[in-house]
């Protein structure tokens, strides 16, 4: 009977060790290592400046590594990042392995298969906005804003970045090495982003092409870990 209650003691122990280093991710968006926030007014080089009033991105198949080895990962597949919603930037990962890690990995974006899978719900739901058609599936990222540089209509700009078949996938996948610690921050820096886009001819993409894809890629390089 002893040998059962110190059995049930070990195993209680080792839930709550793991429970106690569940993982809080963060995904913060910047400009120049600074927080960014919607509507405020941001300054490029040859005064070009710029607003934001959306930026949306699904993150997927989040993964963490030792050594190249997996360890463990989400079991939540799709996360929805709205920067009009706080509380979507910031999540807890529980641990289901106590074995370290120093790599987190994850997508840009929705795969294939889930593509080819139709609407779904909960954060894959059309009514969240990220959702084009049947034909082509997920919008990855939404960027819309202002800037002084567009020569659209009220200065606008719109960036629905996406497509999941060739030559338009669009899918990024993203490794960064983090600390061994119980919370990941991850900053996302627009700055060299919008640098990159000369937003007097390119200020408009609502459908998968090759602008699209190369967008996507240059997004992807503006995720870096914040060691804290």
């Amino acid at each position: 009977m002893k040998r059962w209650i110190c059995i049930l003691l070990s195993l209680l122990v080792e839930v709550r060790c793991l429970a106690q280093h569940d993982i809080q991710v963060y995904f913060t968006p910047q400009f120049q290592s600074a927080q960014l926030t919607l509507d405020s007014i941001y300054h490029l080089p040859k005064e070009v400046t710029f607003q934001l009033s959306t930026f949306k991105l699904y993150i997927s198949n989040i993964q963490f590594f030792k050594q190249n080895m997996l360890v463990d990962q989400d079991s939540i597949h799709y996360r929805l990042l709205n920067m009009e919603n706080p509380l979507s930037m910031q999540f807890t990962i529980p641990r289901t392995n106590a074995t370290d890690y120093n790599e987190i990995r994850f997508n840009l974006g929705i795969d294939s298969f889930t593509n080819v899978s139709g609407a779904m719900g909960g954060d894959l739901d059309p009514t969240q906005g990220m959702y084009w058609t049947w034909q082509n599936g997920y919008i990855n990222v939404k960027l819309e804003g202002v800037s002084n540089l567009s020569p659209a209509r009220k200065k606008g700009f719109q960036f629905h970045l996406g497509g999941y078949q060739q030559p338009y996938s669009s899918l990024q996948q993203i490794s960064l090495k983090v600390k061994n610690q119980s919370s990941v921050h991850i900053g996302i820096d627009l700055s060299a982003f919008f640098k990159t886009i000369d937003l007097s001819n390119l200020h408009h993409i609502m459908l998968p092409s090759i602008e699209a894809k190369q967008l996507s890629s240059q997004l992807a390089q503006s995720f870096y870990s914040i060691q804290k």
